[in-house]
């Protein structure tokens, strides 16, 4: 029997939706004869506070992790990116495996023979999160970045998203020269509607998820 998958969501909601929707078609563009087929998926959406601010509560997010451990997850899949900086204050809560985002990022990067990578994410993604060997990370400017955390905070609240999206597109314009890492999943939602191709944190984290299901 494959593993049940822990999803812990929330940060936003719309966006865990998002991940939950393209986990399933995957899995139906692997082959799917009948319902049975489908994994075994354990939601956890929590209304934490924004992980933007300095010494973020972590409380439900703490929780949240040990809600699916409870619930009976085999593994667990932390959707938002910036929730990663804290993966081993996660992992010690724990008995069940945590999927490193960090990690399978650089994986990808090193086999796709990626020298140096823009990465577009919130401020504190940015700084705090990835740490690659032998991979140079280019950073936006300090003006694009307080923008985007903008963009991030508004889109999860469901404001204008139409404009939002379109002051993105305009922004990653600007930087289209370089490769680009897509560190966000409200941002990962604008790329995928605005037909953005780029490297994208969102399709590293669904296909470890499904690696580590055992679908491929």
């Amino acid at each position: 029997m494959k593993p049940k998958i822990g999803l812990l969501g929330g940060i936003g909601p719309e966006s865990s939706a998002k991940f939950y929707e393209l986990l399933i078609k995957k899995v139906q563009s692997l082959g799917v004869e009948s319902n049975t087929e489908y994994p075994y998926i354990i939601l956890e959406s929590v209304p934490a506070p924004e992980l933007f601010l300095e010494n973020p509560d972590l409380t439900m997010y703490k929780q949240g992790v040990k809600n699916l451990e409870k619930a009976g997850a085999n593994f667990i899949v932390i959707i938002c990116n910036t929730a990663h900086i804290f993966i081993n204050e996660f992992k010690e809560l724990v008995n069940i495996p945590i999927i490193d985002l960090n990690k399978e990022t650089e994986k990808v990067l090193k086999r796709n023979k990626i020298k140096s990578i823009t990465v577009f994410g919130s401020r504190r993604t940015i700084n705090k999160l990835f740490r690659f060997q032998d991979i140079l990370l280019h950073k936006i400017s300090a003006e694009d970045s307080k923008v985007i955390d903008e963009i991030i905070l508004k889109y999860n609240r469901g404001e204008n998203k139409r404009k939002l999206e379109e002051k993105f597109v305009k922004i990653i314009n600007k930087y289209s020269q370089k490769d680009i890492l897509i560190a966000c999943t409200e941002l990962s939602t604008i790329s995928r509607n605005r037909g953005l191709e780029h490297l994208d944190t969102f399709d590293i984290l669904l296909d470890a998820t499904l690696k580590k299901w055992g679908a491929v």
